[in-house]
């Protein structure tokens, strides 16, 4: 659901007609906030938990096993997370 409206909202940015929002977008995209957006919250925080997921689905595991893949998987997501507010919050003061 997180990458959907993070797809959503890069849309939304893309063709918004309000004041400072195509700068907004490639300031996230290719400016100063462009690594943390796109290995903090792409890629930590949305692929990794996605792949290590897709990786196991439907494949017997042990309960240790599937412990240690969600742990790991929501542990990335919580990142990614945290490293999205603080792109918000630093890309709102630019």
């Amino acid at each position: 659901m997180q990458i959907v409206v993070l797809i959503g909202y890069a849309i939304w940015l893309g063709v918004s007609s309000a004041l400072g929002a195509n700068d907004a977008l490639s300031l996230l995209t290719t400016g100063s906030l462009a690594i943390p957006f796109w290995v903090g919250i792409v890629l930590v925080g949305l692929l990794i938990p996605l792949l290590l997921l897709l990786t196991k689905w439907g494949k017997e595991l042990e309960i240790k096993g599937v412990r240690g893949i969600i742990g790991t998987s929501a542990s990335f997501t919580i990142i990614g997370g945290l490293v999205l507010r603080a792109v918000m919050v630093v890309g709102g003061q630019l």
